[in-house]
């Protein structure tokens, strides 16, 4: 286990993405040669490292321990059994914590991470699921005003592994000003429910205009992910932001086709309703006069 390359979580796909691979965060290697890590005998281990490998085992069994080298900071890693696990445990020579891996079943992965993985992956039965966990020190910058204006995660090997956009905290909220990630925007009305999305209409001047999507076309899949209702299309559309290129799988007329769509950001001059998000405009004109208590 490389804790600089395999962090929060690893989704393995005949590859590994690791959280500066999510980020979008490079970590130059400088080229260097890697040396090859020592074994350690259990009894040469030093006593505060295995303590820590223990405790984060959960009290495991020791397997085996190699030393080895992270950017210049030498690491103690193991191999600990708990029962049927296999927990691999980063240490410091101090005894400090540097990273914990443990592969993981599907079924105790949390659903979140599952609609991630459906969004990101074209089969997502294949994939296989790691759970890890890394120290790391969460740098942020903040202006005269006290307001957050960039943020960067570095391990305690100097490596850095998330930087979080100024217009953007790090729980992913869309913040609002210049360079401020807008969410994706197709340009459709929905015709009615499932199966798929119906198009009821498509706006002139759209992505999804400049794609080729037309009227009567049920779109039925975003990329890996399948699409059953409009309900399902707006929220995966939504999750995407402006500039991001998706496939879409559409049924129209007895065949099926392949459209690739480039998200735009929603038009400043259009309400809330009228598009994917599956609402329509002379219906949400209509609820909002019912609220004032007036009528047609």
């Amino acid at each position: 286990m490389r804790a600089n390359r395999t962090v929060a979580l690893t989704l393995s796909l005949g590859l590994t993405l690791s959280l500066a691979a999510l980020a979008g965060a490079g970590i130059a290697k400088g080229g260097d040669k890697e040396e090859e890590d020592a074994p350690v005998a259990e009894k040469d281990v030093p006593r505060a490292a295995l303590e820590t490998a223990k405790r984060f085992s959960e009290d495991g069994v020791f397997q085996k321990c190699t030393k080895g080298d992270e950017d210049g900071l030498k690491v103690y890693e193991f191999v600990m059994k708990k029962g049927a696990r296999e927990i691999e445990v980063q240490t410091l020579e101090s005894g400090g914590l540097f990273a914990t891996e443990e592969k993981v079943s599907q079924d105790s992965v949390p659903d979140a991470v599952k609609k991630s993985v459906a969004r990101l992956f074209k089969d997502p039965s294949k994939v296989t699921y790691e759970r890890a966990v890394i120290v790391v020190y969460e740098c942020v910058s903040k202006d005269e005003k006290g307001k957050t204006t960039s943020e960067l995660l570095v391990n305690q090997a100097g490596a850095a592994f998330k930087e979080v956009d100024s217009h953007e905290d790090a729980a992913g909220s869309k913040g609002e000003g210049k360079g401020a990630k807008q969410p994706g925007f197709l340009g459709i009305q929905f015709a009615g429910a499932g199966p798929g999305a119906v198009v009821g209409q498509v706006l002139p001047g759209t992505p999804a205009e400049r794609a080729g999507l037309k009227a009567g076309d049920v779109i039925v899949r975003v990329g890996g992910k399948a699409i059953a209702t409009p309900e399902e299309l707006s929220s995966t559309i939504g999750s995407r932001f402006a500039g991001d290129t998706v496939e879409l799988r559409v049924e129209r007329e007895g065949w099926a086709k392949t459209l690739t769509v480039t998200l735009g950001a929603r038009p400043a001059n259009l309400g809330k309703g009228g598009d994917d998000d599956g609402e329509d405009d002379e219906k949400d004109e209509k609820d909002e006069k019912d609220e004032k208590g007036e009528k047609d």
